[in-house]
């Protein structure tokens, strides 16, 4: 019971700490403020994370890792119960969409936000480190299985392509703070196209780009 509780009690300031980050900035957080927000004792955040420094980057490290989690353990079931190369492709491409859509860009602010912050905090860095190889090797294995099943091509390096599919996603933010490229449908086909290609399925136009032209 002690356990749960001091679980709770952990995730709640964890919690609170990330309402005031996304709305007021890490300047905002205070011990006290974050104590009531959790409706604990302020000598449990020095109990749990030491300082109100440690607070702050357990917190920001959940912040990294709560963007991803979720739709990622979505994906890795759904490919389990794929049962064609058509089926693995369209959820590919479906999930490659609803990814893309700009109501979700918040998400990826807050990582490269909590990347940026990593730079000059050494603990900070290693619990974001821990955190994306875990979400690296969830995306490499589940492209693993769908190439077992024949779903996509044999010679790619699944690992590989799993950094560089999530690198590729987080890279939209690029066009994003533009509020005018923000909803770029052109964005979007040349990064699904690009996906399908890595996997073996290059859409037509690839396919004519590749072919040597004859003399």
């Amino acid at each position: 019971m002690l356990s749960m509780m001091a679980g709770n009690t952990r995730e709640r300031l964890l919690q609170a700490t990330i309402d005031v980050i996304e709305t007021h900035g890490e300047r905002a957080v205070k011990v006290r403020d974050i104590a009531t927000r959790a409706d604990v004792t302020e000598p449990s955040i020095y109990h749990f994370f030491g300082d109100r420094d440690g607070l702050i980057e357990e917190a920001l490290a959940v912040q990294f890792g709560q963007g991803q989690t979720e739709p990622m353990l979505l994906f890795t079931d759904s490919i389990q119960s794929c049962r064609s190369r058509k089926e693995f492709l369209d959820l590919i491409r479906s999930t490659l969409e609803a990814t893309f859509d700009p109501a979700v860009a918040g998400r990826r602010f807050s990582r490269v936000n909590v990347l940026g912050s990593a730079q000059s905090r050494p603990k900070l860095a290693h619990y974001v480190a821990e955190q994306q190889q875990r979400v690296n090797h969830e995306l490499g294995t589940a492209f693993r299985f769908a190439q077992s099943k024949g779903f996509m091509r044999a010679n790619v390096d699944c690992d590989i392509l799993a950094v560089w599919v999530i690198g590729m996603i987080t890279g939209r933010l690029l066009i994003e703070i533009d509020p005018q490229l923000a909803d770029s449908q052109e964005w979007n086909s040349v990064a699904i196209d690009a996906v399908m290609a890595a996997m073996g399925s290059p859409p037509s136009s690839l396919t004519k780009w590749n072919t040597p032209t004859r003399r």
